[in-house]
């Protein structure tokens, strides 16, 4: 089977395959700083404003849903992984707010099982093949997270324009993505292109604007994060190194540093047309 057509399975079976990810990767100071700097930044981008419905797509182990469940009514998150939404059932689950979780396909295509997903009952697709996916309606939701997701998906144009097409208009996207026009994404792309092609195929800051673009968006907040780049220093951070990655992240809004971080963060409002 080419590596095409089995985009998804592979995906899934890493995803399933791991512990949660905040447990994972955040174990570390490095990790601590690089998790806290990642919920600041979305922080900021959100601005205090509220949304009634919110759909997070690759919604993981929901390690972000306490950073912007004060601003929603309602929740969908949706993964690729029935095992990381374990995780986020257990993440989530003394959050005062209506939440469902759903297991998805790849995410270039917001198809979902036809099941919530509750603690008592999980629906697998490979062991209940019969069952079928629904695609989300168009217009449905007043903001669509999507946090380092669009490196994971088999056609990110067609994954943007997905999310696109299920806000309603007037809604919101807001976009949290590695970047490709930093160190570390450079290094990265080096791993894309020559020893694994499911990592690093990081985006960069003109097609994202460019697709968002065609998709009747307009964007009305753009900043980078972390600045430092933490990935590129060692687990156990000195106070020096610490406070040098904090200093650093000043510069997020700063053109044109602010296009060469470690992260980009992105607002977009749909037309109301």
């Amino acid at each position: 089977m080419s590596y095409k057509n089995n985009h998804e399975d592979l995906k899934r079976e890493d995803w399933d395959s791991r512990e949660s990810v905040t447990k994972d990767r955040y174990n570390s100071k490095r990790g601590e700083i690089e998790n806290q700097l990642e919920k600041e930044a979305l922080v900021r981008a959100l601005h205090g404003k509220r949304y009634e419905y919110a759909l997070d797509v690759g919604i993981g182990d929901g390690r972000l849903v306490q950073v912007y469940v004060p601003y929603i009514d309602r929740l969908l998150g949706i993964d690729i992984s029935e095992n990381q939404l374990r995780y986020a059932l257990d993440h989530t689950k003394m959050l005062d707010i209506n939440i469902e979780f759903k297991v998805c396909g790849d995410g270039s295509k917001l198809e979902v099982s036809s099941h919530n997903i509750s603690e008592n009952k999980f629906y697998t697709e490979k062991k209940e093949t019969g069952k079928s996916k629904n695609r989300l309606s168009s217009n449905s939701f007043d903001i669509v997270i999507c946090s380092r997701v669009l490196q994971h998906v088999e056609n990110w144009q067609i994954a943007l324009a997905e999310q696109c097409r299920v806000l309603k208009p007037g809604g919101t996207l807001l976009l949290l993505l590695y970047n490709r026009f930093s160190v570390y994404g450079f290094k990265k792309l080096y791993e894309h292109l020559f020893i694994d092609p499911l990592k690093g195929n990081f985006r960069n800051p003109i097609n994202i604007r460019r697709e968002l673009t065609k998709n009747g968006l307009i964007i009305e907040y753009y900043a980078g994060a972390l600045m430092a780049q933490p990935e590129l220093f060692p687990n156990n951070l000195s106070i020096r190194e610490e406070r040098f990655i904090r200093w650093l992240e000043k510069f997020g809004k700063v053109a044109p540093f602010k296009y060469f971080g470690g992260r980009q963060v992105i607002l977009a409002k749909k037309s109301n047309m």
